[in-house]
C-alpha cells in the first residue's frame, strides 16, 4: 500500500513490489478499476517470487575501511584548479563553459563551486533577456548550434531560470519539424542534448513535447545504427536516464570520455576530485547505514513482526537519494528511520492487526499520547511508542535548527496515514460484497495518502527548513497540490507494478 521507488538508476538495486521474509506468504491487494470497481485478492506462494530481506545481520561487519585515494590537501588543490578554470572561462562566452557546469553537475561536486555556476548562469540570463528584448529570435548561447542552445536551456531551467521554449522556433522548418545537422557525430550529440532539454517542459509547452519526441525517434534509429558499439550504450543510457529523472551520484559512473571533449585539460583535475567525493559519501554513508541497522536491531521490530519487512538498507537508500548533501547525514538518518515505519504500519495492517484493533491503533495515533495504547496488543504499543519517540526527536532537531517545532502537522501525516490505511483495510474485509466497494475517484482520493507520500514529503521539507521562518512566504498548504499530484504518479505506478506481479503469477501457475 506504499509508496514504491521513483524511476532512477538506484530503484534497479531493489524489487519496486518487494514481497515479505522469504517462507512467508504475501497477500496482494490490488483494486481492479475494470468494470467491477471490485477488490482482488492473491496470494503468492512461489519462491521463485519471494525474496529474503535485503538487510544482512551481519553487513556492517562486510563493511570495510578502504585506504585513503586522495589526500585532503590534495583535494584542495584540485578544487583551486577547477575553480579557477571556471572563473577564466566564465569572462569569455563559449561553449566551454557551458560545458564545465555540466560535467561538474553531473559528477556531484558543483557545490564546490556554486557560486561560480550562479554567477556564469545569472550571465547567461541577463544576456538571454536583454536579446530577448530586442530581438524577435534570439540565441541563449550566441551561437548557431543546437548543442549549445539546448544546453544553455537545460542548465538554466534546472537552476530555476525560466527560458521560454520559444527559442527553439529557429530550428523548425516551414513543415514544422525540426531541422538539424546532418553531421553524424555533431547529429548525435544535439539530439542527445535536445531530449535533455524537452525534459524539463511543463504542460502546454507543445515545442518541447514535439522535440522530445523528434529527438527519442531519431536517437532509436541512431543507436540501432551503431548496436554493440560505446556511442548506442550512450544514447540508450540518455533515452532511459535522462539527467533530469536521474540520481547524478548513480549515473556519474556512466560518463564517457566523450563528456570532456570540450574541457581541454581539466578531465584528469575532475574525475580525481569526483573520486575524492565519492570516496568522502561512501565513507558518510556506510557511518550512517551502521547506525540505521544497529538502530533497528535494537527497537527489536524484526523479531516482534517476523512477517513483517526488515530491510533498514532500502530505507536508508530513500533518505540517502533525497537527502544526496552530504552535509546532511542527521536529516538522512532521521528520515530513514520515518520511512521505516511507513513500512511497518503498512504491514501491520496487512498481515498482523485485526480490525477492532487496528481503529485502536489508528485512534492512538491521531490523539498522540501514550496513554492511549494501553489496550493494544504488545506490538501495536511497541511500535505506537517507536514512532511517537522518533516523531518527537525528529520535531526538536527541526526546532533546533530551524526554529519551529513542526510536530503537530508530523503527527498529522501520521494519522492520516492509519486513517487511509484502515479505510484500505475495510474496503478490504468487505470484499465478498459489493456496496462498500470505492468507485476510481474515491479509491485513488484515498490512495495517495496511503501511498505515504505524505508522510515523507512533509518531513522531507520541515527537515530542510521549508515554512519554518515566518518570514517564508510560502507554506506547506501552498505546495499541497504538488504534493498530492507527486502522491498520485507514484500510487498509480505502484499499482501498475502490483498488478504485473499478480498477473505473472497466475501466468505461473497457470
Amino acid at each position: 500500500m506504499i509508496i514504491k521507488f521513483v524511476q532512477s538508476p538506484f530503484s534497479s538495486y531493489f524489487c519496486a513490489h518487494e514481497p515479505r521474509k522469504e517462507g512467508n506468504p504475501r497477500l496482494v491487494r490490488c483494486i481492479s478499476i475494470v468494470n467491477s470497481h471490485k477488490w482482488g485478492t492473491q496470494k503468492i506462494y512461489s519462491n521463485d517470487v519471494i525474496k529474503p530481506s535485503l538487510f544482512d545481520q551481519n553487513l556492517h561487519h562486510q563493511i570495510k575501511v578502504q585506504d585513503e585515494l586522495l589526500s585532503m590537501k590534495h583535494a584542495n588543490k584540485l578544487r583551486e584548479i577547477v575553480g579557477d578554470q571556471l572563473k577564466v572561462v566564465g569572462s569569455e562566452a563559449s561553449v566551454m563553459e557551458l560545458c564545465l557546469v555540466d560535467v561538474i553537475q553531473r559528477l556531484r561536486i558543483d557545490h564546490h563551486f556554486q557560486h561560480e555556476i550562479d554567477a556564469l548562469l545569472r550571465r547567461y540570463y541577463c544576456n538571454y533577456l536583454s536579446m530577448k528584448s530586442h530581438f524577435r529570435t534570439i540565441s541563449i548561447s550566441g551561437s548557431d548550434s543546437l548543442y549549445e542552445d539546448s544546453l544553455a536551456f537545460r542548465l538554466l531551467r534546472q537552476e530555476g531560470y525560466y527560458v521560454a521554449p520559444d527559442v527553439f522556433n529557429r530550428f523548425i522548418d516551414c513543415e514544422g519539424r525540426f531541422n538539424i545537422m546532418r553531421n553524424e557525430k555533431g547529429d548525435i550529440k544535439s539530439l542527445m542534448e535536445l531530449y535533455e532539454a524537452a525534459q524539463l517542459g511543463v504542460e502546454g509547452e507543445d515545442i518541447l513535447e514535439d522535440a522530445a519526441k523528434f529527438s527519442s525517434e531519431r536517437l532509436t534509429a541512431w543507436s540501432a545504427c551503431f548496436d554493440g558499439t560505446s556511442t548506442a550504450s550512450k544514447i540508450n543510457h540518455t533515452l532511459r536516464h535522462p539527467y533530469r529523472k536521474s540520481l547524478a551520484r548513480f549515473s556519474s559512473m556512466n560518463l564517457m570520455s566523450n563528456e570532456f571533449e570540450a574541457i581541454n585539460g581539466l578531465e584528469k583535475s575532475l574525475k580525481q576530485l569526483s573520486t575524492f567525493e565519492n570516496y568522502m559519501a561512501q565513507g558518510i554513508h556506510r557511518q550512517e547505514l551502521h547506525h540505521i541497522s544497529k538502530w533497528w536491531e535494537d527497537l527489536g521490530m524484526a523479531k516482534e513482526l517476523e512477517h513483517a519487512r526488515d530491510q533498514p538498507l532500502k530505507w536508508y537508500t530513500w533518505a540517502m537519494a533525497i537527502f544526496n548533501n552530504l552535509s546532511l547525514s542527521n536529516e538522512r538518518m532521521a528520515l530513514a528511520k520515518t520511512i521505516s515505519f511507513i513500512y511497518v504500519i503498512d504491514d501491520i495492517f496487512d498481515l498482523y492487526g485485526d480490525p477492532q484493533d487496528l481503529n485502536l491503533f489508528t485512534q492512538a495515533v491521531k490523539r498522540w499520547e501514550l496513554d492511549s495504547i494501553e489496550q493494544l496488543p504488545d506490538y501495536m504499543k511497541k511500535c505506537f511508542r517507536a514512532v511517537y519517540r522518533v516523531t518527537n526527536e525528529a520535531a526538536l532537531k527541526i526546532q533546533k535548527k530551524h526554529g519551529f517545532n513542526p510536530l503537530l502537522p508530523l503527527r498529522k501525516t501520521w494519522g492520516d496515514l492509519c486513517s487511509a490505511f484502515l479505510v484500505e483495510s475495510r474496503w478490504f474485509a468487505s470484499s465478498s460484497g459489493s456496496e462498500n466497494f470505492p468507485n476510481s475517484d474515491e479509491y485513488l482520493r484515498n490512495a495517495k495518502v496511503s501511498s505515504g507520500v505524505h508522510v515523507v514529503l512533509v518531513h522531507v521539507l520541515y527537515l530542510l527548513g521549508f515554512g519554518t521562518s515566518s518570514k517564508s512566504s510560502t507554506t506547506l498548504d501552498d505546495i499541497s497540490g504538488i504534493v498530492s499530484s507527486v502522491a498520485t504518479i507514484l500510487r498509480l505506478w505502484d499499482d501498475l507494478g502490483c498488478s504485473k506481479v499478480i498477473h505473472a503469477c497466475n501466468t505461473f501457475c497457470l
